[in-house]
């Protein structure tokens, strides 16, 4: 049941996105002649499989995933939701990370740049619903139960993302997670859709999930 609706909602999804896709790829394409619009990135899958993950480009193309990799090691040992770069400013996230284009910003914040992820659903190699897929060197700092989050397909949104939190600590949403993983259900799973479009409208609802 799971893939069905996931099957039928996504191709809804792409249908209805069409426009706003193809204007972001060649607005992209206009300002990174080189480079293609997509951007393609290993993640960890279901059962730990890594797969081709898809993002509209929002970096430079000659971004190095350093700062981004010193960030994950904070956030996981520190355990807060935030970190601090080398001038002692806090960083949420990597919001700030000076990697990302003014073009870049801009689809970030309508999570346009998510849109692609719609085509590895509908490849069943993501959900619209689940825990977000993990970039392979974050595993290296994983322990036992932190690897559950990878027993499942790993999702478009999930619970952290349709509250609308960015400021979430790394034991936080491995808690999130795996409350998901013990509990998922269609149901579950549309509410956290509704409440994820929402949350991109800048709209911000209270309720819990209803099992």
């Amino acid at each position: 049941m799971k893939r069905f609706f996931d099957i039928i909602v996504t191709t809804c999804l792409i249908l209805f996105s069409l426009p706003v896709m193809v204007v972001t790829f060649f607005l992209i394409k206009l300002m990174s002649i080189k480079e293609s619009p997509i951007y393609i990135q290993k993640r960890i899958g279901k059962d730990g499989i890594i797969f081709n993950f898809y993002k509209f480009r929002s970096m430079t193309s000659d971004a190095a995933d350093t700062n981004h990799r010193d960030y994950i090691k904070k956030w996981i040992k520190e355990n807060k939701p935030y970190t601090y770069d080398e001038k002692g400013k806090p960083i949420f996230k990597m919001l700030d990370d000076p990697r990302i284009t003014p073009l870049g910003k801009f689809i970030r914040k309508f999570h346009i740049d998510e849109l692609p992820q719609l085509f590895n659903v509908l490849k069943g190699n993501m959900s619209l619903v689940g825990p977000r897929p993990a970039i392979p060197y974050e595993l290296e700092h994983y322990n036992e139960k932190d690897m559950k989050r990878t027993f499942v397909l790993p999702g478009v949104t999930g619970i952290w993302q349709a509250e609308g939190n960015k400021l979430v600590s790394f034991r936080d949403m491995i808690d999130m997670d795996l409350f998901y993983i013990n509990n998922q259900s269609l149901w579950i799973d549309i509410q956290i859709l509704f409440k994820t479009f929402l949350t991109v409208l800048g709209i911000r609802v209270n309720w819990r999930l209803v099992k």
